[in-house]
């Protein structure tokens, strides 16, 4: 069975959620499993099916090991190598043209068969592959892709080790979900497409600027069959309005007859509508094609929830679902519990103070600290909870005060967030903040204390007095 794949019974997830799964998966099938009693609590607390459990489980995972962050370079590497590769069409198409134009009497199959012949025999190879390929569609197959990917591994190597399993993830994902197919298209079609418009661009400069010669010599064809050809080469371009050589003109343009100026002009613009019917229209047509079914694929995409590693996790993410299954839902305020301590630590000696959920708007720190106690500041967006996270991992303290505003509503998310920090350390501290002392806020920090206890806090880990605590490690 494929890891993601079109399968209807299941809830389908972003690409990004996609590949921090596999991710996670191939590095505990490589390494064993991972450290994630934290993550697992937060996945718990945020609800949902088993798919959106992973999901949640695999984008906390990835915040605190780095993933997310070598996501972001992979996706910067991959855009430089995308205008790179366009950067390679525009010098292609526009050397092709520039050969082409170093002669002021042009051969009309010359002309074409540079500006148009290999775009159009490989437009056509791609159309026949498409149509009639039925496997999907493996890196290995691709020299484009196996030079691509090389190129990648390089780069992310030099970002750092989480890189290297983000990038295989998302190769496999891709992979498995059909998306390489689509992927190649594009690349192909904006190659050419870049390649034609920079030929186009030069080709009809040079047009405008110089003035140039056209017959048609052969020794093949005769000069009938040259005429039918031209006939048919001008049948797209008529349909699009453009200006096509008359049966006389073809005639006449055999090298042996003079041309008047007015002719030239025609075989200019003729060259240039076929370089847009069979040049720039494909390659746009195709491009757009691509596109359209990557943004479909990759709107269904789906975790099979049975693969090794991820049925694994089904009795910790979703653990009603053994015993007597669930005879309620969960009230409105229920919150995951965090372990029970016998006995909880006064804070003496050095202490680590963080404010949650604090607002811009209010001073931090709302006291002066002594020497003895190190703040965190506010910890609110991601990348602050990561790095605070991170401090709590490399150097555990001793004593941690959570600074929290009495005067917000104790969500869900900010609770099961003070349980996880309440992990990191022996002692910890919930101070409820707040500069006044009306009815209101005395409902607010009752609901506080609450939600606390319910979540496992015990009644001397909360307070509103942090002068006191200040003295106290003084």
């Amino acid at each position: 069975m494929r890891p993601f794949s079109s399968n209807p019974s299941a809830a389908p997830v972003t690409l990004t959620d996609a590949i921090l799964v596999e991710t996670i998966r191939q590095t505990e099938a490589h390494w064993g499993p991972v450290n994630d009693e934290a993550e697992v609590r937060r996945s718990l607390s945020q609800g949902g099916s088993f798919t959106a459990r992973l999901s949640q489980r695999a984008r906390f995972l990835a915040e605190r090991e780095g993933h997310f962050k070598a996501l972001q370079q992979l996706r910067y590497a991959t855009g430089w190598l995308v205008t790179l590769w366009l950067g390679l069409g525009v010098i292609a198409g526009g050397s092709a043209a520039y050969g082409l134009l170093r002669t002021p009497q042009l051969n009309i199959l010359t002309s074409l068969a540079v500006l148009v012949g290999v775009n159009l025999l490989t437009f056509t190879a791609w159309l026949l592959w498409t149509l009639t390929s039925k496997k999907p569609m493996q890196v290995e197959s691709s020299l484009l892709l196996r030079t691509a990917l090389r190129l990648l591994r390089r780069l992310v190597l030099r970002q750092g080790q989480p890189a290297l399993p983000v990038l295989n993830a998302s190769v496999a994902v891709l992979t498995r979900a059909g998306l390489l197919r689509w992927l190649i298209g594009i690349l192909n079609h904006g190659f050419w497409l870049a390649a034609s418009l920079s030929a186009l661009a030069i080709v009809a400069l040079a047009f405008s600027l110089k003035r140039y010669g056209f017959n048609w010599e052969t020794t093949l064809l005769t000069p009938h069959g040259f005429e039918e050809l031209v006939q048919l080469l001008s049948t797209v371009p008529s349909w699009l309005g453009l200006t096509v050589p008359s049966v006389e003109l073809i005639q006449r343009s055999d090298g042996l007859h003079p041309l008047t100026a007015a002719q030239h002009r025609i075989w200019s613009q003729w060259v240039l509508a076929c370089v847009v019917a069979y040049g720039v229209l494909p390659r746009l047509l195709g491009l757009s094609a691509c596109l359209i079914l990557w943004q479909h694929h990759r709107g269904s995409v789906y975790v099979d929830e049975s693969l090794p590693g991820l049925a694994e996790q089904r009795d910790r993410l979703l653990p009603t679902a053994q015993g007597l299954g669930v005879d309620q839902q969960a009230p409105a305020d229920y919150v995951v519990q965090r372990p029970s301590v016998s006995t909880v630590e006064e804070p003496t000696g050095p202490v680590d103070i963080a404010g949650i959920e604090w607002a811009t708007d209010v001073d931090w720190p709302p006291r002066a600290l002594p020497s003895t106690w190190h703040d965190h500041g506010r910890v609110d967006s991601r990348p602050q909870r990561q790095a605070l996270i991170q401090a709590l991992q490399t150097q555990p303290p001793q004593h941690l005060v959570l600074m929290c505003p009495a005067a917000q509503t104790p969500d869900r998310g900010v609770v099961a967030w003070l349980v996880e920090l309440s992990q990191y350390v022996p002692s910890v501290r919930v101070v409820l903040w707040s500069t006044s002392s009306d009815a209101a806020l005395t409902e607010s920090r009752n609901n506080w204390q609450r939600r606390l206890l319910a979540a496992g806090f015990q009644a001397n880990q909360i307070t509103n007095d942090l002068p006191f605590l200040i003295d106290k490690t003084s």
